[in-house]
């Protein structure tokens, strides 16, 4: 390492040290004269050591102590006149006292802003005289932020001053920029240099500079004839003022020099930061960059342990065009793109590469739908096969006449031969061809429909009577079946997914033209006495399938299955020579009728136009209305009589079927309201054109997003990629040869194919990743029709491959598939857990279908039956559920594979009892200990010097702000939640069922499992997506056909989920036939999982759905914002300027009867303005949306004002924010934090600006100069912090100042602030120095200030942590001790040592600091002293708050009697009694009272009005409540504490009981005596009777029925247990269950309300019996009944009754409350010989007692023949 050359000028030879000589030290002798040039290289040597250790430790221009650069983009300039005349003033010239305006506070006489001036430019080289401000208030109407145009104004200093702003052509305000260093110490040429303070403008009037900004290096020789000072100072000597040595001097000066290295003047210089658009792009200052040692760390953590997140990262996936309705990211005014998506990556931590990255807010990347022109690719001439079935077998001999395939007429299905016997059915015909044999015909049909209990195999012939003429005869074959029954559709899925046309490729839309081919089915008939016909624009083929028959007058003659028929002509001619046998020898009119294959080229598709329809004062009939339309697209709105939305109420059939388009119907849902009359408005599609088919071009350009999907025979699938040659009945719904609006298809021939060229989107998989730097971004991957994921850079941790589906037609088209990182020490831990999940999982699976399978089922004789299908059920999901019947109401215990009833789960706060005199005390929402006198923990006493805050004045008007609460431990469970998994089946039922009250309520224990969290000792984790059982490939190396939104995998038809024509779902099953032996084996049921989990340490909790955050109203308080001030509000990026108001602060937990505020649109007091007053202060309120245009997802979210109402960040002046925590889970460990409240950072320093750019989050910062104070924390235990006490030389006269503990990372203080540790103090409450003149105007630093936090900080043993603090003002200047200095208030006392052991800091941001490690802050650290151990607290339940009813609750018939509909009220004993408010009409003053209740029912109950009501129907308006029940079966006490070492909480519960709906329980009788039975917080407690937490009016005697009394110990007088009162709430969980002993047969509905329904189980050939298992546990008082409902044709299963079944072994399920039973149900739906083509079995659950239901294991089905 060699030294540095000193650049000496010319001829100085006197310094000829020579480090290759290896010379240490001059070693001088008496006697000898001492040299210059000894001494000269004594020096030279001792500068080489440190110039060598410098070396080592610093490169050459490195920043070492201080001298940080800041640089200010936002430098407010105003322009101003150097002459004129003032308007009360006279003639002026402002250039004669412009520097006096430098420091003063200048106000606008219009605008009435104010700013402080902080450096003045005089005029010249053109610009005028300029001012540089800080803004320091909006003006008198609260929004302008800068001085206006010929503005005057006035300073005021002592000597007043005035100015007048520039004309508006003058752009006489703006932004300019500067930088600003300040004083310290770089290492330059070997040396460390003092380097001085400085400030340069970078650009007068522009705030995007690129410039390079460093200090100029000069060096050079001084002597005393140019610095005197150098002259021999030795008074009184004769070398008095002697001339002496030279001395070698560096200096620097602040520079800046444009990147263009051409234009450059300067040439020795060292670089600071390279400035590039206004953002610092190189920071050369930063001494926070990697150095070799982090390196080095972060590799060994690399090797170690490789990448990982600390959790999953959670995605916020939304549209980036917020609409308004969607809960889109950016509206269009702020650059929102419908082709965009905006990808939230929420707040996590990872180690990538081994550096710790952490983003503490959700953070958005725009992502490119795929949709654009390198997203489509050309298909010519592609194939797909038309397979048509459902067909019988008929005999040619004793036919006569044609079926009508055109209109198709209705056929007669008759139990005896020749049209004889019985009529057991009708059908239709979409086809009739030749057989296996010349002499058997296939008839395809359709549209078939039973009588009740017959089917296929009761049916002998079948005949076409039109009007007494009989038009066509045949009889079946023995084999009386349907065949093909797998093939009943005419809806035919293209190869390709989101096809974008059928056009040529080259052919446009205005002038369209088809390369279609295909062969349909048609009757056709000769001229008279003509034996052949011709065909144009088509071709006859197939001659060999014809059949036909002679048609003599009204005589319709025997049908030959095989005549002598000759194509020509290229297929336009068809010639007969025999039909019957007999040569064709036609005459007398008589024509031959035949059926033959017409081929198609080059045709069209016909035409969907979409019509809106309004029905008005519409009644139901049996709860249905018919639309009168087919094709129905969408409900727009139902409305009752009084105008109020009924839309939730109603199902919607619209009308599609298999074979065609029926008449669309809306059916009210089971349990509601009929609301009378009612008008309905929605859209159809009207069918026109010729032609066979319709395609995505049928549909408007403009509706592509919005085509239909079908659900049926094919699986649920899109129409837009989809050939579709279903006819359209007639308006009437009764055929379709005559009527309205009929649309006619030919079916196509079995086994034919469709040509057609087509162009579709394709699929892409995007890379989601992030850098070892924090930064996020998206590789954009390549759109193939085998997608691969790009690679994730070598410096970067893939997170999420973004799967995105062709297109991208909703929010469902987005799959992230979460790339692993656990946090694992190594990646094969990983995949070991994997495996071991999948073994368990397959094991429990597989043995129950092999039990299914492995049953033998025998006939009368013995013989064994073949087995047509099984399937099977579990019950770790809602997969064979069918989840879309309204009737289905359920849940699942997945965990444990066992169907329970459905549940409501609800909330309700706890608040302390009223009058509890318990010693316990509360702060700020906080339980501990009581406190005693607060006693000095740390103290430095010692100050010689002070510290200005923030020397620069640099800030923006970044505030802070308090929420109460901050956080919610509950959710919304009455809002379909967001699927995060790409699992098809395991949240199967939050996609179909119809989102109503209780959303959740079918996942038992979810509040534990996806909410709150289970203990990791008890959960077992699952991961991985394991769907290839049994398919001899590992599921990663599958081809998986995301993209396909849930249709048929290619590679295995037979997994496909499906909806039959009625929109119900099937389960296809499919059948093996093998030809050893008599076995048919059916095929499984295909579930998946893949549960992702997130852990705190101590718990886990599964994320594969994320509910949403329920309406709640939220206080706030913000400080430091810009003073007198408009601002607006936004949640989450969306902006809530309905819901926000202006008004006093409340703590949350001293308010009580808090409700909630689902589906409201505005605040409940009214919006209003928020406007912070003169001290930058605003308090308020906000409810958070939970609306259908607005809501969120839980998790933690933003709450922001801002001073820009477009929420725009490159605009504002003025913001703040804050975090809200939804979650049921918090860290309440995490980085030396031990508390009940989530950390927060600090926001008002920090200000991330972050823009949407593609791919990438970039981020710009604005800072402030703070200091700070490390401390140690060794005491056992650790300590509560009361207040810490600082000493300030001044003050700002009008800005505050903030003081927070910080946590401490690697020596350095970080920005998250401790939770409590958060203080601002106003100026009247800041105090200076009793002597503020002494030690020369030094001050004496007696007084101290007092920061006492709003609760008790807890701060954990042998943790260091950091006294932070900032202002916006430079006014605050706070004391410090500088060793060696002289203390300040005991002047005779030196500072010879190291006053305090802690680091003190300086910042230029808060984020970057530099340690001076001879000065230490002067401060008093204060803990608490707690007293009482053993004290106690009792909490009692808040106010049950009344329910909002659906609209029109109440059904009035002109008596006193009025029934109530009221969803799971928890009232269920005539003891109880309800308050009705809120409710308006004629009745309204009868309603709004307290009433009794009688005659109720889970949902529902009877009230007696003072008068006979006014009318009769359904009345009370939109807006009623009612007061309810909390019924308790089981109980999850939400109690968030801590108890720290030394420190316990002991808790315990008094209960009230309560009846069940049908029980005969005691109500309100005490449960636990004393204090009450012990409980451990945050787990579940199932009650034998059931409790319940009562409303108010139902509470005896004002006594609370739930009671939690909490005991607090401690055996460290230091510490003491925390309960937050914030988070402390019970969540009660009702099974929902009854015992009415009604009729369960009905088709819709029934008398109970616990079922479970599979899907429509659609078998490949017919089965006879079907054989069911089940395992039961049956606990007194409760009961399981089966039933089962079957068809033998395609007849509407869900039309059909239910057919109750007993077990085999006897009349009832035998008792059994402690082990589960198999039971066997043998079912012969249609007698012996008898067949039927689908099944479906429904398992109804009934108890007497709520808390003790029957539950179900192991449902498996066996259908056989």
């Amino acid at each position: 390492m060699a030294t540095t050359i000193v650049n000496l000028p010319a001829g100085y030879t006197l310094d000829d040290f020579d480090e290759t000589k290896n010379f240490h030290r001059v070693l001088f002798r008496p006697g000898y004269s001492v040299q210059a040039r000894e001494l000269t290289q004594l020096q030279t040597a001792l500068q080489s050591q440190i110039d060598r250790h410098g070396q080592y430790s610093f490169k050459d221009g490195s920043r070492v102590v201080n001298g940080k650069v800041t640089l200010n983009v936002e430098y407010d300039f105003i322009k101003i006149e150097s002459s004129f005349t003032h308007s009360s003033v006279g003639s002026l010239n402002a250039d004669n006292y412009l520097t006096e305006f430098t420091g003063t506070t200048i106000t606008g006489a219009t605008t009435g802003v104010t700013a402080v001036v902080q450096d003045v430019v005089a005029s010249g080289s053109g610009d005028p005289a300029t001012l540089y401000v800080k803004y320091t208030s909006s003006g008198t109407n609260n929004a302008t932020s800068t001085f206006a145009a010929e503005e005057e104004f006035v300073s005021n200093a002592s000597t007043v001053r005035y100015g007048k702003v520039k004309p508006t052509s003058d752009t006489p305000t703006g932004l300019g920029s500067s930088v600003n260093i300040e004083e310290g110490v770089y290492f330059i040429s070997g040396t460390f240099v003092y380097v001085p303070a400085g400030s340069l403008i970078l650009d007068k009037y522009t705030n995007t500079p690129d410039y390079i900004i460093g200090l100029k290096v000069t060096e050079d020789i001084v002597d005393s004839t140019t610095d005197t000072s150098l002259l021999d100072n030795a008074a009184g000597t004769p070398n008095t003022a002697a001339p002496g040595a030279r001395r070698y001097r560096i200096s620097t000066t602040l520079i800046k020099e444009p990147l263009n290295l051409s234009s450059r003047v300067e040439t020795d210089y060292i670089t600071l930061i390279v400035i590039e658009d206004g953002r610092s792009a190189v920071d050369k200052t930063d001494k926070n960059q990697e150095t070799e040692l982090t390196e080095r760390l972060a590799r060994r953590t690399f090797e170690e342990s490789g990448d990982y997140s600390v959790n999953p990262y959670q995605l916020n996936v939304r549209e980036h065009l917020d609409t308004g309705s969607n809960n889109g990211y950016l509206t269009s005014g702020n650059g929102g793109s419908a082709t965009k998506l905006a990808i939230g990556i929420e707040p996590n931590t990872s180690y990538v590469k081994g550096f710790r990255v952490e983003n503490t807010t959700t953070k958005y990347l725009a992502v490119d739908k795929p949709r654009g022109a390198d997203a489509t690719i050309d298909i010519n001439q592609t194939q797909q096969t038309l397979n048509l079935g459902n067909y019988i077998k008929l005999n040619e001999t004793g036919s006569l006449g044609m079926p009508d395939i055109a209109t198709f007429e209705t056929i007669d299905l008759y139990d005896a031969a020749d049209g004889g016997g019985t009529l057991r059915g009708t059908c239709r015909a979409r086809g009739i061809s030749q057989g296996s044999s010349s002499t058997e015909l296939y008839l395809y049909i359709f549209d078939i429909q039973f009588n009740s209990g017959y089917g296929m195999n009761n049916i002998a012939s079948v005949e076409w009577d039109d009007g007494g003429t009989v038009k066509f005869r045949a009889n079946t074959v023995s084999d009386k079946t349907i065949y093909g029954a797998s093939f009943n559709s005419l809806v035919y899925r293209l190869p390709y997914s989101a096809v974008d046309t059928l056009r040529d490729p080259g052919s446009t839309v205005s002038s369209p033209s088809y390369n279609t081919t295909y062969v349909v089915r048609e009757t056709r008939t000769t001229n008279a006495n003509n034996p052949a016909a011709t065909i144009s624009g088509a071709a006859f083929v197939n001659a060999s399938t014809v059949v036909a028959y002679i048609k003599d007058g009204s005589t319709y003659n025997a049908l030959d299955a095989s005549p002598t028929a000759a194509i020509t002509g290229g297929g336009s001619t068809i010639t007969f020579t025999t039909i019957g046998g007999s040569s064709v020898s036609l005459s007398g009119g008589q024509q031959i009728v035949f059926s033959v294959d017409v081929s198609y080229t080059g045709a069209a598709p016909k035409t969907k136009t979409k019509t809106t329809q309004t029905l008005t004062a519409q009644s139901l009939s049996s709860g249905v209305l018919s639309l009168g339309k087919a094709d129905i697209k969408k409900i727009t709105s139902i409305v009752d009589p009084a105008g109020e939305s009924v839309i939730s109420r109603f199902i919607l059939d619209n009308g599609q079927r298999d074979n065609f388009y029926d008449i669309g119907k809306i059916t009210l849902k089971s349990g509601e309201i009929d609301p009378g009359n009612i008008t309905v408005v929605f859209d159809w599609y009207d069918h026109s054109g010729s032609g066979d088919f319709f395609s995505v071009d049928s549909y408007d350009d403009t509706e592509y997003t919005q085509i239909p999907s079908f659900s049926g025979n094919v699986g649920t699938v899109q129409l837009r990629d989809c050939i579709d040659f279903r006819s359209r009945i007639n308006d009437a719904g009764t055929g379709y040869a005559s009527g309205s609006n009929i649309s006619l298809s030919s079916a196509p021939v079995n086994s034919g194919n469709f040509i057609t060229d087509l162009t579709h989107f394709l699929p892409r998989i995007d890379k989601l990743y992030v850098t070892r730097k924090g930064e996020f971004k998206i590789e954009t991957g390549v759109p193939s029709s085998s997608p691969r994921a790009p690679g994730t850079p070598d410096d970067a941790m893939g997170i999420y491959d973004i799967r995105l589906s062709p297109y991208v037609f909703s929010l469902s088209g987005i799959k992230p598939k979460l790339i692993e990182n656990k946090r694992f020490t190594m990646a094969n831990i990983g995949s070991l857990d994997k495996r071991i999940k999948n073994l368990e999982y397959f094991t429990s699976l597989s043995l129950l279908e092999q039990s299914a399978s492995s049953v033998d089922i025998t006939d009368g004789t013995g013989a064994t039956r073949l087995k047509n299908g099984f399937i099977v059920d579990n019950f770790t999901n809602h997969g064979i559920g069918d989840t879309s019947n309204p009737d289905y109401a359920c849940s699942v215990d997945k965990e444990n594979g066992i169907l329970r009833p459905k549940f409501d789960e609800r909330n309700v706060n706890l608040v302390r009892l009223a009058g509890d005199s318990n010693a316990a005390v509360i702060n700020d929402g906080l339980v501990t200990l009581p406190m005693g006198t607060d006693v000095n923990y740390i103290n430095q006493p010692y100050a010689s010097t002070f510290s200005n805050v923030n020397p620069y004045n640099v800030f923006s008007w970044a505030g802070t702000v308090k929420l109460s609460p901050d956080s919610d431990e509950w959710k919304e469970v009455d809002v379909r939640p967001i699927i995060t998994v790409d699992d098809s089946s395991s949240f199967e039922q939050f996609q179909k069922m119809a989102e109503e009250e209780g959303m959740l309520g079918t996942v038992w224990n979810e509040w534990e499992t996806n909410w709150s969290g289970v203990d990791v000792d008890e959960k077992s984790e699952t991961t991985g997506n394991p769907r290839d059982r049994g398919r001899g490939r590992d599921p990663e190396e599958r081809r998986d056909f995301w993209w396909t939104d849930g249709e048929p995998e290619i590679w295995d038809a037979g997994d496909i989920e499906t909806l039959d024509g009625a929109g119900q779902n099937v389960t296809t099953i499919t059948t093996t036939t093998t030809t050893t032996g008599q076995s048919r084996s059916g095929i499984k049921t295909t579930l998946a999982f893949d549960t992702i989990l997130k852990s705190n340490g101590s718990k886990v909790v599964e994320m594969n759905f994320i509910p949403f955050i329920r309406s709640r109203k939220i206080f706030f308080k913000a400080e430091l914002l810009k003073p007198n001030t408009k601002v607006y509000g936004f949640f989450d990026g969306a902006s809530i300027a309905d819901y926000i108001k202006e008004e006093s602060f409340t703590d949350f937990t001293t308010t009580t009867g808090n409700v909630t505020f689902e589906g409201e649109t505005s605040h409940p007091s009214t919006a209003g303005a928020l406007i912070s007053n003169a001290s930058g202060v605003v308090e308020g309120s906000f409810i958070i949306p939970r609306n259908d245009a607005l809501k969120f997802a839980v998790g933690t979210r933003e709450f922001r004002l801002t001073d820009s109402s477009t929420n725009d960040k490159t605009a504002e002046t003025t913001f703040a924010e804050a975090q809200y925590h939804a979650q049921g889970m918090l860290e309440v460990t995490e980085e030396k934090v031990i508390s009940t409240k989530v950390p927060r950072l600090v926001q008002s320093e920090l200000n991330e600006e972050r823009t949407l750019v593609d791919t990438q989050v970039s981020e710009t910062t604005e800072y402030i100069d703070p200091v700070a104070e490390t401390f140690l924390i060794d005491k056992d235990g650790g300590l509560f912090t009361k207040s810490v006490d600082l000493f300030f030389r001044s003050k700002s006269a009008s800005i505050p100042v903030r003081v927070t503990i910080r946590t401490v990372l690697n020596g350095t203080p970080t920005q998250r602030i401790v939770p409590g540790g958060d203080k601002i103090l106003y100026p009247g409450s800041v105090n200076l120095p009793s002597d503020s003149s002494a030690n020369n105007g030094f001050g004496n630093a007696d007084v101290a200030t007092n920061f006492a936090f709003d609760y008790p900080v807890y701060l954990a043993q042998d943790t260091e942590y950091a006294i932070v603090i900032t202002s916006q003002s430079d006014d605050y200047e706070v004391y410090v001790a500088d060793m060696g200095g002289t203390d300040l208030t005991n002047t005779s006392e030196r500072i010879t040592k190291q006053p305090y052991n802690g680091v003190f800091f300086s910042s230029a941001n808060a984020s970057t600091w530099t340690p001076e490690q001879s000065k230490d802050l002067k401060f008093k650290l204060n803990r608490a002293t707690f007293t009482g151990s053993g004290s106690k607290i009792i909490f009692a339940n808040d106010i049950v708050p009344p329910k909002k009813l659906q609209g029109n609750p109440f059904y009035v018939n002109g008596t006193t009697t009025c029934k109530v509909f009221h969803k799971n009220h928890g009232m269920y004993s005539t003891s109880n009694n309800v308050t009705i408010a809120d409710a308006t009409g004629t009745n309204a003053t009868l309603l709004n009272k307290t009433h009794s209740i009688t005659a109720f029912t889970h949902d529902t109950y009877d009230i007696t009005l003072t008068s006979a009501a006014t009318g009769t129907g359904y009345v009370g308006g939109a807006a009623a409540t009612a007061t309810e029940n909390r019924h308790m079966d089981v109980m999850y006490p939400y109690i968030e504490n801590i108890q720290v070492p030394g420190t316990s909480v002991r808790f315990f519960l008094k209960t009230r009981t309560t009846t069940s709906v049908n029980g005969t329980e005691t109500r309100y009788a005490l449960t636990g005596t004393g204090d009450g039975y012990e409980i451990l917080p945050n787990r579940n407690y199932r009650y034998v009777t059931p409790q319940a937490i009562y409303s108010a009016i139902n509470e005896t005697s004002n006594v609370k029925s739930f009671q939690l009394t909490a005991v607090l110990t401690t055996d460290n007088e230091a510490l003491s247990p925390v309960i937050d009162m914030n988070r402390l709430s019970v969540n009660t969980i009702q099974n929902i269950i009854s015992d009415n002993g009604g009729s369960e047969t009905t088709a819709t509905g029934g008398t109970e309300v616990a079922r479970y329904i599979t899907k429509k189980i659609e078998l490949a050939e017919q089965a006879d019996i079907a054989t069911v298992y089940i395992n039961a546990l049956k606990p007194g008082g409760a009961d399981v009944d089966f039933y089962w409902r079957a068809t033998s044709g395609d007849e509407d299963i869900t039309a059909s009754t239910w057919t109750a079944q007993l077990p085999v072994t006897g009349t009832v399920i035998p008792f059994n409350d402690s082990a589960f039973q198999e039971v066997q149900y043998d079912i012969d739906p249609f007698g012996a010989g008898s067949s039927f083509s689908s099944i479906q079995f429904k398992i109804v659950l009934q108890g007497s007692v709520s808390s003790t239901p029957p539950l179900v294991k192991d449902f498996r089905a066996i259908c056989a023949t």
